[in-house]
């Protein structure tokens, strides 16, 4: 937890290695088997993983100038060893994309509290679903195995599953409120609103909330479409990932398939570690996260790149 203040002094490249600490790292090696023996002067695999996360929070700068950046906050980034980007794609390969999937899942955890402003609706915790597109290096590897620029790609078409009966049965089951087996259906509770005030082709849109929750005792139509309305927010987690580190239409730099998994890993556990830093002060302060500028916080970390408190 951090203590209460403006978020802006608790800024420096010490945030990555708070949120994803060297042992969650060397745990994450351990697991996915990548942990061996390295020749005299190679970059260490945990110093690889904090370089990749820098890449996203330095996206606008090469391989070398973000190696450098590190060079000065890490103790053992490697007596004798010259940043180059060859050494460092290498580096990057002898990673794998594997790893920062798996850090990720670890580390990337709720970080509200019960007192967070707006992070509750009743007793349960608000959180969204949604997905984003990265625009990737045409290189041939990358289109074979992403995908013309076009979005063109080769699939197969499937015959569907046999519905006949066996849908049959189930529909007369929930007709009848009888249990159903969750892995085929699933009993579920429509809420029907308009949004009000609203001009254009939308102004009188019906929108149709579906929800598990089916006792409205527990959660009224009208708070529930209010809470369901939060979930737009969630695009503004993804502006800050994709504009605030990326930049605004930027292309990842990675070359291969591997390494562009291992890119997104990345920019994700960077992302992760600013919005948990966020919140946690935003909780010590009383304020809802919200309110609590992103792109300033990033801004404010980029000019502490040298503090000394980054030491994984």
């Amino acid at each position: 937890m951090v203590p209460a203040g403006r978020v802006t002094d608790l800024i420096s490249l010490g945030v990555l290695a708070s949120y994803v600490s060297r042992d969650a790292v060397d745990e994450a090696i351990e697991e996915t088997g990548r942990a061996a023996k390295r020749s005299d002067g190679t970059i260490p695999l945990h110093v690889v993983v904090y370089f990749t996360m820098a890449l996203a929070l330095f996206a606008e700068e090469d391989y070398e100038e973000v190696a450098l950046r590190l060079a000065g906050v890490l103790a053992d980034w490697g007596a004798g060893w010259e940043p180059t980007s060859g050494g460092l794609t290498k580096a990057r390969k002898r990673l794998g994309p594997e790893l920062m999937a798996e850090l990720f899942s670890e580390v990337a955890r709720p970080v509200v509290e019960e007192d967070t402003e707006g992070a509750f609706f009743g007793r349960w915790r608000v959180m969204s679903l949604d997905g984003m597109v990265f625009d990737v290096e045409a290189s041939p590897k990358n289109v074979a195995a992403f995908g013309l620029p076009d979005h063109s790609y080769l699939s197969v078409v499937i015959d569907p599953a046999i519905r006949g009966k066996a849908r049959t049965v189930l529909l007369d089951a929930a007709g009848d409120h009888k249990h159903l087996d969750q892995s085929k259906a699933r009993y579920v509770r429509v809420v029907e609103y308009e949004v009000t005030g609203r001009e254009g082709n939308g102004a009188h849109e019906l929108f149709a909330l579906i929800t598990n929750i089916v006792d409205p005792r527990e959660a009224p139509a009208i708070p529930l479409a209010g809470v369901y309305q939060q979930r737009w927010e969630h695009e503004t987690g993804n502006k800050q990932l994709k504009t605030c580190l990326r930049g605004p239409g930027k292309v990842l730099r990675s070359r291969l398939p591997e390494l562009v998994y291992q890119e997104i890993g990345g920019y994700l556990l960077t992302h992760s570690a600013f919005a948990a830093l966020i919140c946690q002060a935003a909780t010590a302060a009383g304020i809802d996260p919200d309110r609590v500028r992103f792109k300033r916080t990033v801004r404010t970390a980029r000019r502490r790149v040298g503090d000394p408190s980054f030491s994984p």
